[in-house]
């Protein structure tokens, strides 16, 4: 009648032993299935820190893929300003470095080991810096939303709820944070509202007269990698739901007497 994790246990053993005794047995058959195949209201620690160690695999292997992906992004980009033209070479230093170290603390989380997720919130944080100052170049209402979502939905995938938390309000606060401070005048302004246009300024690099080729082959490429590992992420958790399905139906298979 217990639901806790030793109770279960204890129950488990009894109804093995049952059905030892007596092969047919339907309650010792149905309590066995039961046992195993419902789902704990109290994980144990032991099952916590297999599960720990699982995401911990998983979350190396999504941070390799993810750094090999944000350095092709980040080739892309540079070689589209240079070829552009850079109007504010400090920003477009600052934004490369970022860019880069966070390339390089993503590659360090595909290592492994227990700092994996201090490494993806720290790899997260330099993703949202080179965001910030990307918004210079074509405000914060064109690129730098698609690329935050995307990054915010990725690197959360494994994240406890206390990370996906925080990492969250980084991704709305890089989007909000250029307006409010292109509102407070604190900068030049990136941006000018007119009653019958929107007016982009072309801070950290100037607009070629081939820009929306530019814009929508960005945000194509960007929507194509969001896509391509979330679909691999949702691939790996249908996966572990069949998994589990098929285990308990080879359980029941196995105890249950025809």
């Amino acid at each position: 009648a217990s639901d806790e994790p030793d109770a279960r246990a204890e129950a488990g053993r009894q109804a093995v032993r049952a059905l030892a005794f007596d092969p047919a047995n339907a309650r010792a058959q149905q309590t066995l299935v039961e046992v195993v195949t419902r789902p704990l209201a109290r994980v144990p620690a032991e099952a916590r820190e297999t599960a720990a160690a699982t995401q911990a695999e998983g979350n190396a292997t999504l941070s390799r893929w993810y750094a090999n992906g944000l350095g092709l992004v980040c080739l892309a980009f540079t070689a589209m300003f240079a070829a552009m033209g850079v109007r504010d070479p400090w920003t477009f230093a600052g934004m490369l470095g970022s860019a880069a170290a966070a390339v390089g603390v993503l590659l360090w989380a595909a290592r492994g080991g227990r700092r994996v997720v201090a490494l993806h919130t720290l790899g997260f944080c330099l993703i949202c810096a080179t965001n910030l100052l990307l918004s210079r170049w074509a405000s914060s209402w064109i690129i730098v939303p698609i690329s935050m979502f995307i990054n915010a939905v990725s690197l959360n995938f494994y994240a406890s709820a206390r990370d996906r938390t925080i990492r969250t309000a980084l991704a709305m606060a890089v989007v909000m944070l250029p307006i409010v401070l292109d509102e407070a005048h604190l900068f030049a302004p990136s941006y000018l509202v007119e009653p019958d246009r929107l007016i982009i300024y072309a801070r950290l690099a100037s607009f070629p007269t081939w820009l929306p080729w530019i814009l929508g082959g960005a945000s194509a490429v960007m929507l194509f990698i969001g896509g391509f590992f979330l679909t691999r992420l949702l691939d790996r958790l249908a996966e572990l739901e069949l998994r589990v399905h098929a285990q308990a139906w080879m359980l029941r298979q196995v105890i249950t007497s025809r």
